[in-house]
C-alpha cells in the first residue's frame, strides 16, 4: 500500500512540475513547446480543465483548428471560463461544422459578460445556420490548389523586375542555422 501511495505522489508531482514548465512556455508565447508539455501533463491529469483550455488555445493560435477543436471539446466540460465555449464554437465554424458551431455560439451568448459579446455571438449563431443551409446548394466556383506553393507558409506575392518576390517561412538552404519562431517552432518569415 505504501508503494502505491508513493507512486501516486510521484505521478502527481511530475504532473505539477510538467504543468509549471508548460505554463512558462505558454506565458512566453512558445506555444509549440507548451503543446508538448501540456500533453505530458494530461497523461497524469486528463481532466484538468485549465490544461485542456491552454492546450487547445496553443493549437488555435498556431492555426491547428482540428487539434484545437478536440481539446476545446474536452475543456468545455471541465473549465468554467466562458471563452472556452466561444473558442470551441470558432473552431467548429473553422472546421465546417456549422450546426454544432451555431449551438455553441448560442450557448456562449447566454453567458457572455458584455452585451456586445452576447449580440455578436447571436449573430454568429445565425450566420452558422445560414452557412449550413447554403452548403446544400451547388457551389458557384471551384477552388484548386496552385502548383507553385511549397509546404511552408508562402504568401503576398509581388511581381518585381527580378521576378516574383514573396514571403515564406521555408528554410533557407544557404543559412546553416536559421532562427525559429518559438510561437510556431517554424522558421521566421523571409523574402
Amino acid at each position: 500500500m505504501k508503494n502505491v501511495l508513493t507512486v501516486l505522489i510521484l505521478i502527481m508531482s511530475f504532473g505539477a512540475f510538467s504543468q509549471q514548465k508548460a505554463d512558462k512556455s505558454y506565458k512566453s508565447l512558445a506555444y509549440k513547446k507548451a503543446i508538448k508539455r501540456y500533453k505530458k501533463t494530461l497523461k497524469s491529469d486528463p481532466n484538468n480543465g485549465e490544461v485542456l483550455y491552454k492546450l487547445a488555445t496553443s493549437y488555435r493560435l498556431n492555426s491547428e483548428t482540428l487539434n484545437a477543436e478536440v481539446y476545446y471539446a474536452k475543456a468545455v466540460n471541465h473549465y468554467e471560463k466562458p471563452e472556452t465555449k466561444l473558442h470551441y464554437a470558432q473552431m467548429l465554424l473553422s472546421n465546417g461544422k456549422y450546426k454544432e458551431a451555431s449551438k455553441w455560439f448560442k450557448d456562449y451568448s447566454v453567458i457572455a459578460k458584455s452585451e456586445h459579446d452576447k449580440k455578436s455571438a447571436e449573430r454568429f449563431s445565425v450566420f452558422c445556420r445560414d452557412l449550413d443551409k447554403k452548403r446544400k446548394q451547388k457551389p458557384k466556383f471551384e477552388i484548386r490548389l496552385v502548383t507553385f506553393n511549397s509546404e511552408s507558409l508562402d504568401f503576398s506575392p509581388v511581381i518585381a523586375k527580378t521576378g516574383v518576390v514573396f514571403c515564406s517561412n521555408k528554410k533557407n538552404p544557404k543559412k546553416r542555422r536559421a532562427p525559429k519562431d518559438p510561437w510556431t517552432d517554424e522558421y521566421f518569415v523571409n523574402l
